[in-house]
């Protein structure tokens, strides 16, 4: 039979392990708390990654479809931009040649001074 002071040892360290054994079990379960609201987080930011997706998935259609529009509306732009440059190409020709034509019959008519 052991002696006193080694059953108090025994029982301490006994005392001891059950301790820990109660601190790890509230450790882990504090552990799967804080695991338990991250899972949840992610699931919650994967929903919203998937509601991106979608549009994403969308604007990608709707840009498809306007893509088209953009580039026919920039031809007629540039188609105008020339018709006006050449208009005014035109217009500057012609008004050179008129003023010209304007001093000829202005001379004629006035005659040499």
């Amino acid at each position: 039979m052991p002696e006193h002071g080694d059953l108090h040892e025994i029982s301490l360290a006994i005392g001891n392990l059950q301790a820990e054994a109660t601190s790890s079990r509230e450790g882990r379960q504090v552990l799967h708390a804080k695991l338990d609201k991250i899972n949840a987080g992610i699931a919650e930011l994967n929903v919203q990654l998937a509601n991106m997706n979608g549009s994403i998935g969308q604007l990608q259609q709707e840009m498809a479809e306007v893509k088209p529009e953009v580039s026919t509306w920039r031809a007629l732009r540039n188609r105008a931009i020339g018709g006006m440059l050449a208009l005014s190409l035109i217009m500057a020709t012609g008004g050179a040649a008129a003023w010209h034509g304007l001093q000829k019959a202005a001379a004629a008519y006035f005659g040499p001074e």
